[in-house]
């Protein structure tokens, strides 16, 4: 048998197969196996596509986000940042309800650095303030503290105790008077009155002015305007309560 004559004997062969497979089955079983590949392939590629369109997804948040957040920083977060590092003066002026004088500053071209202030109408009143991109600290308080006690002609300074610290080289003042216990509460409480008194209109409840109990800190005069009566009466509470 030559070649060609074995060629066609395989291929009627296959043909009589297939004929006798279609009768007994009712359908090619061939095209069946090629229709679900296919379903296969094309199920992939839809998946693969569609992890395509999420990566890209991502890839554009993350752009937008980081746009967002660099103009949040410029038109936003820098200019609020920079208004309080130019405006120093406008800060602690309407921080204290004072109008301020410079006396001296050692600043760059942004103004951070080191000033010296004093108060019109108490131009003996200097104190400092320190500026530092954005960051302010000043010993306005403290030095007025220290400058009302100087000046408080009293018997009863002695019963206070002025104690000097240095923060950021600053001079920062602590004032109280020290008790044993509840006895001395109203006594202590009258001496801090009076002293307030002598500050004309000067005192502030921010000032750093108590009384020290053990290592308690008692402070009556929290408020502005705060009457004798109601201190008193609020000392010997938080006394109770420590």
């Amino acid at each position: 048998m030559s070649n060609e004559s074995d060629w066609k004997e395989l291929e009627k062969w296959a043909k009589e197969k297939k004929e006798a497979e279609v009768e007994k089955v009712g359908f090619d079983i061939n095209q069946i196996n090629g229709s679900s590949n296919n379903k296969a392939i094309k199920g992939i590629n839809i998946l693969t596509k569609g992890m395509s369109i999420t990566y890209r997804i991502i890839i554009t948040a993350m752009i937008v986000f980081f746009i967002l957040a660099l103009l949040y920083v410029y038109f936003w977060a820098k200019p609020s940042f920079e208004r309080l590092d130019v405006d120093i003066e406008g800060a602690i002026s309407g921080m204290h309800q004072i109008e301020l004088i410079t006396v001296s500053k050692n600043t760059d071209k942004k103004g951070n650095g080191t000033y010296i202030f004093s108060v019109k109408g108490h131009e003996d009143i200097q104190f400092n303030a320190t500026k530092r991109y954005g960051e302010m600290k000043e010993n306005y308080d403290s030095v007025c503290l220290k400058y009302c006690f100087d000046r408080w002609n009293s018997d009863q300074k002695n019963r206070f105790v002025l104690v000097e610290r240095i923060e950021n080289e600053m001079n920062f003042y602590d004032l109280y008077i020290e008790i044993k216990d509840e006895n001395e509460i109203e006594y202590a409480v009258k001496s801090m009155y009076d002293f307030i008194l002598s500050t004309s209109g000067m005192f502030s409840p921010s000032w750093s002015f108590y009384i020290k109990c053990g290592e308690s800190r008692i402070y009556p005069f929290y408020k502005t305007n705060m009457g004798l009566e109601d201190a008193i009466e609020e000392a010997k509470i938080r006394y109770k309560n420590f």
